[in-house]
C-alpha cells in the first residue's frame, strides 16, 4: 500500500511540476518529466493520500476549470471515473501548499487529460463526450479521496477553451 501511496503522491506532484494528476500528478519529485503532460491519467484512480486514519487532512479547491469531457463510464461502473481534458492550471499546488513548477518555466498543473472522480451528489446525468464544462474540484492532502469534482456544468458549445501552457513569466501577477 505504501508504494502505490507514494507513486500517487509523486504522480499527484507531476501534474503540478511537469504534469498532473489525480487519475494524473502532482510533481513532488526534481527528476520527472513532462512525458505525462499530453497523456491520459488513469493508473491512480481509487487510490487515496492518507497515510493514516488520524492524518491531517488539507483542502485545496480549483473552481472555475474550463474542459472537455473526453470519458464518461457506463451507469453502475464504479470502477472507472469521469475524464476531462482540462485547462493549465497555474495555482495547483503540490502537497507541501507550494505552487509547483515545471523545470522549464510551468507553474502548477499543465493542461492534460485525466480522471475526475465526482463528489457525492455531483452527476453527468445530461451530460456527453465532447461537452464543453466548467467544474469545480478539491484536493484532499490526506484524505479518504485524493481529488474529487465537487461542481460541474456544461458549457455552450461555442466556447472556445486555451489548453495551452503558460510560463510564470507570461501570466498576469
Amino acid at each position: 500500500m505504501n508504494s502505490l501511496r507514494d507513486t500517487l503522491r509523486i504522480s499527484l506532484a507531476g501534474l503540478a511540476i511537469g504534469a498532473f494528476a489525480l487519475g494524473g500528478c502532482v510533481e513532488t519529485s526534481s527528476n520527472h518529466d513532462d512525458a505525462h503532460a499530453d497523456h491520459d491519467h488513469d493508473d491512480h484512480a481509487g487510490h487515496d493520500h492518507a497515510d493514516e486514519a488520524t492524518e491531517e487532512v488539507r483542502v485545496d479547491v480549483y473552481e472555475g476549470i474550463m474542459g472537455e469531457l473526453s470519458f464518461i463510464p457506463e451507469a453502475g461502473d464504479t470502477k472507472r471515473h469521469p475524464k476531462i481534458h482540462h485547462v493549465h492550471i497555474p495555482t495547483f499546488k503540490k502537497d507541501d501548499g507550494t505552487i509547483a513548477m515545471t523545470p522549464d518555466g510551468i507553474p502548477g498543473m499543465r493542461s492534460m487529460t485525466m480522471e475526475f472522480p465526482l463528489a457525492e451528489g455531483v452527476s453527468l446525468d445530461g451530460f456527453a463526450v465532447g461537452d464543453k464544462v466548467m467544474f469545480d474540484f478539491a484536493v484532499n492532502w490526506g484524505g479518504r479521496v485524493a481529488w474529487e469534482v465537487t461542481n460541474i456544468e456544461k458549457l455552450d458549445a461555442s466556447t472556445e477553451i486555451d489548453y495551452s501552457n503558460a510560463k510564470a513569466e507570461d501570466l498576469e501577477p
